[in-house]
């Protein structure tokens, strides 16, 4: 046996260790498992999450019927996590639907803070502000809703309509003429627009964008109105006259209960020379408007072409009481607007509102009274009686104390 020694085995060269960055960097598959992974926790977080949970909770119980419940669920979903939106919708959509428009808007915008890129959500507060009479808050949330939505016929719409109601007249116009291109077809957006076509006053502009429209719908009351109005502007030449007398005549079938029509109406027939239509006219709109100058002021030119001296001083002397406590409460609003807490003009404004009739403007003046000077007996008594004169006795004895807040 050879006694030499084998050769000895090369030694083996250890393994070069890879770069520490490419030991953590995941494969592709690795790397989509993580992202899915991270994903699925969102979701579920998301998921589970107490406003979603609440959410779900009282959506079901709105399906099955169960309003209060469901409030009651949305109610919890917002006191346990006040960060997240849905909750705050569904209420405001609920409140909305129950005509409760104040707390609607509240639950609308504490949504739109929390989602602030939701075009339709600010459509839907502008919408619930519009109906609590809270225009120029309708019309800042409408144009949010028309700049994130620029291509929505409906935001564009609202939008148009409001700021039209705020007088501020190239944006009004722009956007219900965007409307109109987005919706050739609404109704609301074309009268919107005509009326105020009609305000600023451009009539040729209004009757362009009427004329195909009433081709289309001969029938449409309002339209036919418009049209009147437009007619009754122009040259009061013969031809004139009749075409406005003939769109008023339509208006009024669709418009029975609308002093407007009526006086429109009237006063053409006078200019066409015939007077006892034109005094039926009048006295119909007296009816549905009894303190209105201009219908006051028709029937004198109707008595007094009829040559009934004793009915024509009787509605003189009316128009002239008329006229003289619409100017009086075109003072008192004036001097209201430098000086609210003049509680004596305050309480004269309010009770002369009354007696003309706008019960709505008076209650309004009423309850600012009492919220400016909560601790003036003058203004509580006021309001109290107020509320017994409208038949709402319960409300009234609320009124009358003290500590009482509208």
């Amino acid at each position: 046996m050879s006694s030499r020694r084998r050769p000895p085995l090369p030694a083996r060269s250890p393994a070069t260790p890879p770069p520490r960055a490419s030991r953590l960097r995941p494969g592709p598959a690795i790397a989509a498992l993580i992202v899915a992974l991270g994903y699925g926790g969102w979701s579920w977080h998301e998921y589970e999450r107490p406003g979603r949970v609440h959410e779900r909770r009282g959506v079901e119980d709105a399906a099955a019927g169960r309003f209060h419940e469901a409030e009651r669920q949305w109610r919890q979903g917002v006191r346990e996590d006040p960060t997240f939106p849905g909750c705050y919708e569904h209420l405001g959509d609920l409140y909305q639907q129950v005509r409760d428009y104040p707390d609607a808007a509240a639950d609308f915008q504490a949504a739109a803070r929390l989602n602030p890129r939701d075009g339709t959500l600010f459509l839907r507060l502008a919408r619930a502000q519009q109906s609590a009479g809270d225009l120029p808050a309708a019309a800042a949330s409408a144009q949010r809703a028309a700049q994130l939505r620029p291509d929505d016929g409906e935001a564009l719409g609202l939008y148009g309509m409001l700021e039209g109601k705020g007088k501020h007249m190239p944006q009004a116009l722009a956007a219900l003429r965007r409307a109109r291109q987005l919706r050739p077809d609404d109704r609301d957006d074309l009268l919107a627009l005509v009326n105020l076509e009609m305000d600023v006053p451009d009539m040729d502009a209004a009757e362009r964008d009427l004329t195909p429209w009433l081709k289309a719908h001969p029938d449409d009351a309002e339209a036919c109105y418009f049209m009147a109005v437009i007619y009754n502007q122009k040259p009061r030449t013969p031809d004139n006259l009749q075409a406005g007398i003939g769109y008023a005549e339509r208006a009024l079938a669709g418009m029975a209960r609308d002093p407007r029509p009526y006086a429109l109406l009237g006063q053409l027939y006078l200019d066409v020379n015939r007077p006892q239509d034109a005094l039926r006219t009048f006295q119909i709109a007296a009816q549905l408007l009894p303190n209105d100058e201009g219908v006051l002021h028709g029937l004198v030119g109707c008595y007094t072409r009829l040559g009934q001296s004793r009915q024509a001083a009787a509605a003189a002397a009316r128009l002239q009481t008329e006229t003289a406590r619409h100017d009086r409460i075109a003072h008192l609003q004036e001097v209201m607007r430098f000086n609210h807490a003049d509680v004596a003009s305050g309480l004269e404004l309010a009770r002369l509102e009354e007696e003309d009739g706008d019960l709505r403007q008076a209650q309004q003046y009423y309850v600012a009274l009492v919220q400016t000077a909560s601790r003036d007996p003058r203004t509580h008594a006021a309001l109290a009686a107020f509320l017994r004169r409208i038949g709402r006795p319960e409300l009234a004895k609320q009124a009358a104390r003290l500590d009482f807040t509208p």
